[in-house]
């Protein structure tokens, strides 16, 4: 038997800023080309893991939802 649990907005937070590919690198990079800095405030990584964890996605949905708020 395999239990799962659900991550924490903690735990979002952690594999949004402490895995190899780190999502706000990646977004910032993309952004370079057309010369646009982009930063990530602590506020705004639990505002990305709010929605993961409230669908139920957890890390899977992380660069989704980033997605959405950046076309917005």
């Amino acid at each position: 038997m395999i239990t799962v649990r659900e991550l924490t907005e903690d735990q979002l937070v952690a594999i949004l800023t402490e895995t190899r590919t780190r999502l706000p690198n990646n977004l910032q990079n993309s952004w370079r080309w057309r010369e646009l800095e982009l930063e990530f405030s602590p506020d705004a990584l639990r505002e990305l893991a709010g929605p993961s964890m409230k669908k139920g996605t957890g890390a899977r949905a992380l660069r989704g939802l980033a997605g959405e708020v950046m076309l917005d």
